[in-house]
C-alpha cells in the first residue's frame, strides 16, 4: 500500500506539478527510474523475508518458546523462594494425622441463649 501511494506521489510530483521535468536520464522521466529502483528493492526484500529466511520460522519459534519457558521457570523459582521465606511451613507438624473437627459449643440450657 505504501509502495503504491509513494509511486503515485512520485508520478504526480513529476507530471502534474512539474518538478524536475527536464531531468530525463536515458530518455525516461526520473520518476520511472525511482519507481523501478524501489520495485527492485521491494522484490529483493520480499525474496529475503518470505523465501530465503522464512521470517519467524519453526526454528525461530522454538528458540523463542524455550527462552520464554526458561524465563517463566526462573520467575516461578523466585516466587517459590519468596513464599517459603515469608510463610515458612512448620516441618515438625505431622501432616499424616487428620486434624480433629472443631469443638461444637452448645448451651447448657437449650432454652437460654449462649451470650445472655
Amino acid at each position: 500500500m505504501v509502495f503504491l501511494i509513494g509511486a503515485v506521489f512520485l508520478i504526480v510530483l513529476n507530471v502534474v506539478i512539474g518538478y524536475q521535468e527536464d531531468f530525463k536520464p536515458l530518455g525516461y522521466n526520473w520518476f520511472v527510474w525511482a519507481v523501478l529502483l524501489w520495485t527492485l528493492l521491494f522484490l529483493i526484500h520480499f525474496f529475503n523475508v518470505f523465501i530465503v529466511n522464512s521470517f519467524m520460522g519453526k526454528e525461530w519459534e522454538a528458540k523463542q518458546v524455550d527462552k520464554l519457558v526458561k524465563k517463566q521457570k526462573e520467575k516461578i523459582a523466585q516466587l517459590r523462594e519468596k513464599v517459603e521465606r515469608e510463610h515458612p511451613v512448620n516441618e515438625n507438624r505431622n501432616t499424616t494425622e487428620p486434624t480433629p473437627p472443631p469443638k461444637r459449643i452448645s448451651p447448657e440450657d437449650p432454652e437460654r441463649p449462649i451470650n445472655s
